[in-house]
C-alpha cells in the first residue's frame, strides 16, 4: 500500500518515506501527510521528508497525533543550517506545550530559519506554552509573520498576557490568531495596550473566545492603523492608548 502526496511517497508503517523524482525541482517544495492510522516512525519520515529533502518549503501533517516524539524529530530538523521550510501547518497533532517548547527552541537556535508561518491549532497548548512562543517573538532573529494557536482553550488570559508582552518588543508579526483559547477581556486589555507600542501587527483574532464586542473593535481600530500608519507611529500609539483607557474606566 502506497500513498503519493505532494512529492512525498508515504507507506503504511512509515519504514521508508522518499521523495518522488522529477525533473521540476519545485516538485517536493510541499510536503503534506493527512492521516491518523499509521503506525508513525517519526524520525524516518522527518529525516527524509526534510531533513535530507532541502527544497522543502511547505510542510502540513494533519490529524496524526504525532505527538511529543514527532515534534522533537522535527524540531531536530528544524535545527539544520539547510532546512528551508517556510511554513509549517501542524493542525490537531497533540504536540502539547513540551512538543512547542521543542519547537521553539530549535528556531531559536537557528538564526538561519526561514520559518515565517507556523500553525499548532489544537494541539494541547496551554498558557505555558504560549509563554515559551512569547519568548521567540521577544528573539531579534525571529522570523515569524503568522502565527495561529487557534483552539488552544488552555492558553487563556495568562497565555495572552505573555503573548501581548512580547509584542511590545517584536516588530515582525503580522498576523497572531487566539479563536477559542479562553481569553477574556482581561486578556484582550493586555493587547490593547501593547498595541501602543508594536507597530506591525496587522491582524489579531480573538473570535470564539469570551471578549466582550468593545474590546474586538478597538483591537481592529488599532491593527488596523498599523495598516495603514505606515510611520505615523506617535498618533498611532496615542490613539490606542486612549482608546484602552477609555475601555477601561467603561469596564471599572
Amino acid at each position: 500500500y502506497q500513498r503519493r502526496v505532494h512529492g512525498v511517497v508515504a507507506r503504511r508503517n512509515l519504514l521508508s518515506c522518499n521523495l518522488s523524482a522529477g525533473d521540476d525541482t519545485t516538485a517536493n517544495t510541499h510536503v503534506t501527510l493527512k492521516t491518523a492510522s499509521w503506525n508513525k516512525q517519526w524520525n524516518v519520515f522527518f529525516a527524509s521528508a526534510v531533513g535530507e529533502n532541502t527544497a522543502a518549503r511547505h510542510l502540513d501533517i494533519r490529524k496524526s497525533r504525532m505527538g511529543i516524539e514527532g515534534a522533537r524529530h522535527l524540531a531536530r530538523c528544524l535545527t539544520l543550517p539547510s532546512c528551508g521550510l517556510q511554513t509549517i501547518f501542524l493542525y490537531r497533532n497533540a504536540i502539547g506545550d513540551e512538543g512547542a517548547s521543542l519547537l521553539c527552541s530549535a528556531l531559536s537556535a537557528n538564526s538561519s530559519s526561514n520559518l515565517q508561518r507556523l500553525n499548532l491549532c489544537e494541539n494541547c497548548i496551554s498558557a505555558a506554552g504560549a509563554a515559551r512562543f512569547a519568548k521567540l517573538l521577544a528573539d531579534p532573529s525571529c522570523q515569524l509573520t503568522h502565527l495561529d494557536l487557534n483552539r488552544n482553550p488552555l492558553i487563556g488570559d495568562a497565555g495572552a498576557a505573555d503573548l501581548a508582552r512580547s509584542l511590545r518588543s517584536n516588530q515582525r508579526l503580522c498576523v497572531l490568531s487566539l479563536r477559542g483559547d479562553g481569553v477574556a477581556d482581561e486578556g484582550a486589555e493586555h493587547f490593547l495596550n501593547a498595541l501602543e507600542e508594536n507597530c506591525t501587527l496587522e491582524a489579531l483574532f480573538l473570535q470564539e473566545n469570551s471578549v466582550s464586542s468593545h474590546w474586538i473593535e478597538a483591537l481592529e481600530s488599532c491593527t488596523q492603523q498599523n495598516v495603514a500608519a505606515k510611520g505615523f507611529v506617535a498618533d498611532k500609539r496615542s490613539e490606542c492608548g486612549e482608546l484602552c483607557r477609555t475601555l477601561f474606566e467603561a469596564s471599572a
